[in-house]
């Protein structure tokens, strides 16, 4: 059976209160089970369809997800969890059919991969991390066994609109309102605008209005870690944990050296520089980089971004201020494991022709008076 063709659209999600349920569970299908003891738990409390929030996949386990309803208003009921899931912007698209495969029918699975596999990678999109949504907006309720008739919307997490408006939001508070306007003028024009070239030089230019209108080199660099890729928070939590089990700084590094699990960038400290801790972040494809010699294609796997990836390889020039918003996603996590602000300044990078990306967290005096790696413990 010939698949359609996927017609996506870009959503703003409002933040929602929702009541669920965490599960995990065998395949796609399975979550209507779910689903269906769910809604009587929650009754007319609810306000809205379904939605699942896909968290893991493990080949043992299946998938972990969080499966909840809109509510109208709290729900009091052991095993239930209340809470405010937060807005996003979503890349959007519906899927009619079975969530399984059948034998004429690919199922969900197959069209959330075409849509990454179609649009996504080809149009070097600015996904999200947030987890993947599915809404499931008309299913057994309405039609019974009839699979083929299901219809549910596929929401994935897209960060182009997040990371316009935070640059919006950065430049107006150190320049103001005209000045931001001037900086991101265009970039609402381009949410729904799924073309890699046009994308790739508003942003060049964006940040080259960047650089006139915010003079400051420090100023800029603290706006654009306001742009970067929010951190998931329970692997936020989880590092935190692990520093405060450590009891400093010095042992916990050593043990992000050892457990690659819980850290996987190479972390290091160099003897005559003990208040910077520096980052080498983690390669995507490495792979795809060890089986080239081309210096260039080096780089362009070595880097997560999709912006500064086509720019590699067209040698295009983007300002060394764009770099900046990768070191916003160390500062959320240092900020978060240390609990402090911190500055985090960009060493090195692929976009200006180093074969790696290496960031600096300057550390602070208080703490590194009871760092054991730096008194001889």
């Amino acid at each position: 059976m010939t698949e359609s063709v996927i017609e996506l659209t870009v959503k703003q999600l409002p933040e929602t209160t929702v009541a669920g349920v965490r599960r995990w569970v065998s395949s796609e299908g399975a979550i209507l089970t779910e689903i269906a003891t769910l809604r009587e738990m929650i009754g007319d409390t609810a306000s809205g369809p379904p939605i699942s929030l896909y968290l893991d996949r493990n080949t043992k386990r299946g998938l972990d997800v969080q499966i909840v309803f809109p509510v109208r208003r709290r729900v009091v009921d052991n095993g239930i969890h209340t809470w405010t899931l937060p807005g996003d912007y979503v890349l959007s698209t519906t899927y009619v059919g079975p969530l399984d495969g059948t034998a004429d029918r690919p199922g969900l699975d197959s069209a959330i991969r075409r849509l990454w596999t179609e649009i996504a990678v080809p149009n070097r999109l600015l996904l999200g991390d947030n987890p993947r949504r599915s809404v499931y907006l008309e299913g057994p309720e309405t039609h019974g066994e009839d699979v083929s008739r299901y219809q549910t919307e596929i929401q994935i997490s897209y960060h182009f609109p997040v990371w316009v408006e935070a640059l919006r939001s950065g430049v107006a508070s150190c320049a103001g309102d005209e000045a931001a306007n001037h900086v991101v003028a265009g970039g609402e024009k381009l949410y729904e605008v799924f073309n890699p070239d046009r994308l790739r030089g508003w942003v060049r230019g964006a940040i080259a209005r960047l650089d006139e209108a915010v003079p400051d080199e420090r100023t800029r660099a603290c706006l654009m870690n306001g742009c970067a890729h929010p951190h998931p928070k329970p692997q936020l939590e989880r590092l935190r944990a692990a520093y405060r089990e450590s009891g400093d700084l010095g042992r916990f590094v050593e043990r992000l050296e050892m457990d690659k699990t819980l850290y996987p960038p190479r972390v290091w400290r160099e003897p005559d520089r003990p208040s910077v801790l520096y980052v080498e972040r983690t390669i995507p494809y490495p792979d795809e980089r060890d089986a080239t010699d081309d210096p260039i294609e080096k780089r362009f796997h070595t880097c997560f971004c999709s912006m500064v990836k086509d720019a590699i390889l067209r040698g295009e020039e983007i300002s060394p201020t764009f770099c900046h918003c990768s070191a916003g996603w160390f500062v959320q996590i240092w900020e978060a494991i240390l609990d402090r602000r911190l500055r985090v300044d960009v060493v090195q990078d692929v976009l200006h022709g180093a074969d790696r990306c290496v960031f600096a967290v300057h550390l602070p005096k208080e703490l590194l008076s009871r760092d054991s790696s730096t008194n001889g413990a």
